[in-house]
Formats: structure tokens, sequence, C-alpha cells
């Protein structure tokens, strides 16, 4: 068995050549800058959920529970802030002038005291006593401040300190040893892989293609012909380009570093044996 490791932590090209007396492994990258795609590949990761987890979801349950907690306080009074006003008029009895003073009270707005906390509200137009006052606006809005600059928080400042914090984080991990070399182990652990065991019938060409799998996991048992006439194993990166067909126009290259096939390249065709394969 020959064993080799990638110098960078990332999905790679794969060429293996059975043609020599010990087997050849070299690894190859989808671009100039492999160091790039290495950390949009770990982005994802470990720490991304722990920092949303500190940064976004703890703090808007936090925020859940008091709002539900502050909205029924259990101990509250309220005082209306009453007003009079003095409505004076004359009369004339026996020819004399008298004046007749009517004092009639009104509210302008209340005072609500919850756990030592008072907010102060003004309803929208004055009410004598006898009316039912049912539209005010307050004049502190204290839990409308609070609750627009803690989604303020949520969805622009959480985001941005994720984003940056994350990508700290992930190239402090690139230069650790542990990581590096354990992060190819630690994926290769999933349960659900894929199966399949190819038999004669199943050789077109010399070859056999694995179409799509993510090229975390080939392993691979050959048995007969399929181990004496096997020489090279490729593994390879899609690529396309769109096309407007009605401006005839044809866009870049595009990679997709998560979509990958394999090509299994025999010296004939086997008639004996089986290649078995578990990928993912």
């Amino acid at each position: 068995m020959v064993r080799k490791e990638g110098k960078i932590p990332c999905n790679a090209r794969v060429d293996i050549d059975y043609t020599g007396k010990k087997p050849k492994i070299k690894f190859g990258y989808t671009s100039k800058n492999p160091k790039k795609d290495v950390l949009k590949q770990h982005y994802y990761n470990f720490p991304l959920l722990i920092l949303v987890v500190l940064l976004w979801v703890f703090p808007y349950l936090f925020m859940q529970f008091y709002m539900v907690n502050s909205s029924y306080p259990p101990n509250c009074s309220v005082v209306f802030d009453e007003h009079y006003i003095n409505m004076s008029w004359y009369t004339d009895v026996d020819g004399k002038n008298h004046t007749f003073n009517n004092y009639k009270k009104w509210v302008s707005g209340m005072n609500i005291t919850c756990d030592n906390n008072t907010i102060e509200y003004s309803f929208n137009k004055h009410h004598s006593l006898d009316e039912k006052a049912s539209v005010f606006k307050p004049k502190n809005n204290y839990h409308l401040k609070f609750t627009l600059i803690f989604f303020f928080y949520l969805f622009v400042i959480a985001p941005l300190l994720i984003h940056f914090t994350n990508k700290l984080v992930i190239k402090w991990l690139l230069k650790q040893k542990w990581y590096v070399k354990g992060f190819p182990e630690r994926q290769a652990k999933g349960k659900i892989k894929k199966y399949y065991k190819f038999k004669p019938k199943d050789v077109l060409e010399n070859v056999i293609i694995i179409p799509k799998f993510n090229n975390v996991v080939l392993d691979y048992k050959t048995k007969g012909d399929f181990s004496k006439y096997l020489e090279k194993i490729k593994i390879r990166e899609y690529r396309w380009r769109k096309i407007n067909t009605k401006k005839n126009k044809i866009s870049k290259e595009e990679v997709d570093n998560y979509k990958w096939y394999a090509i299994f390249y025999f010296k004939q065709k086997p008639k004996t044996g089986y290649l078995e394969v578990i990928y993912r």
C-alpha cells in the first residue's frame, strides 16, 4: 500500500499510475491559487456552527425570553395624568352679574409603573374622564428602541462578526498540523456512502467511469483481470461554460469543486473478476 498526503487540505485532482513497478500518486489543484479554494471549502465547518450559536442563535433566544417575560410583568400600577379646566360664565340675575365656575377634569396621558420601571404614555387627543381613551402613543419608546437596535445587531452586525471571525479561525486552523492531517479522515468517517460492484460486462472501451461523487472517499478493490489489467485512475472536477444561444455569447469557464468524476483505465477488457468501489 502506498500512502501520500497533499500539502493543502482541499479537494484535488488525483492521478494513480500502475504501469510501473510501484504505484505513483500525483495531486493537482483546480486553480492556480488553491489557498483561496481551501478557505472557501473550510468556511462551512464546525467553527461556523459555534459562532452562529454564540453570536446569533443564543442572543435571539435571549431576546425572545426577554420579550416574553417583560411583556407580562407581575406588578404594575397606572396613574393618569389629570388636569382641570375652569369653565366660567356670567349670568344676569336680578340686574346683577353673577359668575359661575365649573371645573372639568380631563386626562392627557398616563404613567405605567411595572417592577419599579415607569413608562410615560400620552394620548393622541385629550379625553375627559367619562370618555374611553383607547388610542395612545408612548413618549419614551424604550422597548421599541431596544428591539430595533437588537434586530439591527441580528441581521447586520452579527452576520459580519460571524463572517470575519470565522475566516480568522479557519486561517488559524489551517496552520495547525493536527487539523490539516485529521480533516480528510474526519470527512471520510461519514456512515452513508455509495457502493457498486463492476463486472466485465460493465467495462466499455476499456474504461469504467464513476460519473458523479464529492471526491471525499474513493475506496476500490480489484480481483482477477481487473487487477491484472488496471493501468491508471484519474479523478477530475467538472468544468463547463454557459452559452447564450440567441446572442451567441460564451461565458467564462466555471469549476465546481464539489462535483467530480473518476475514470478507471484498463489495458484491455477484463474477462474475469470484478472492481468493487465505495465512494462519496
